[in-house]
């Protein structure tokens, strides 16, 4: 696993309209107000938050009523890492054209991974197979794209990324992953997220 990382340029006074839309990304999390404001205070004081430094969260779980499983990791002051993966469709639902996340022919077609940080995030869409045999395999990786919070701001996926191990083998995972780089005023963000599929197991980190 590749934890995300963030650097805040020393201290920084955010400005009011960068505020309005932390507040607003934050709540979209899940964050409550009070700890909202407790991270904005602690970027602008240009300090990282926890869940930018490789910490472990203090407690992890599973919102299913999202539009698909998302696993919210939170940390000890109440930053969060949210990772998820498109479920596919049961194989009879599978539509022509195949549009969205479904089964098809052994493999799971355009699902979407993505992650979410408390100033960025990012996705992309790939194609996996599990294996009963350990032959998972990747393919098709495309739409990576990322976004930050704030206007004007920056956001970029340098290499590597893209398909890192198109089938699982004594290496390791079939395995794709995108890193990526955000900016918002003076705020950092840096890190590297994706899937693995392992026989039959289905991972994102």
């Amino acid at each position: 696993m590749a934890p995300a990382h963030a650097f805040v340029a020393g201290p920084n006074e955010l400005s009011a309209q960068l505020k309005v839309q932390l507040h607003k990304h934050l709540a979209e999390g899940g964050i409550p107000l009070d700890v909202q404001e407790s991270l904005i205070a602690k970027m602008e004081a240009g300090k990282q938050l926890d869940s930018f430094t490789g910490a472990a969260p203090i407690e992890s779980f599973i919102d299913e009523t999202a539009d698909m499983p998302q696993t919210v990791s939170v940390f000890a002051d109440g930053s969060r890492r949210i990772t998820a993966v498109e479920l596919p469709a049961d194989a009879g639902a599978a539509r022509t054209g195949l549009s969205g996340c479904v089964s098809s022919s052994g493999w799971k077609i355009n699902c979407k991974i993505s992650v979410w940080d408390p100033i960025s995030s990012a996705k992309f869409t790939i194609d996996y197979q599990t294996s009963t045999s350990s032959k998972a395999k990747v393919r098709s990786f495309r739409g990576a794209s990322c976004a930050v919070v704030g206007i004007p701001s920056s956001c970029s996926l340098p290499s590597p990324t893209g398909i890192a191990r198109a089938a699982q083998s004594s290496a390791g995972s079939a395995w794709a992953r995108v890193t990526y780089k955000a900016q918002s005023g003076p705020l950092h963000a840096k890190g590297e997220f994706g899937i693995r599929v392992t026989g039959t197991n289905v991972s994102v980190y």
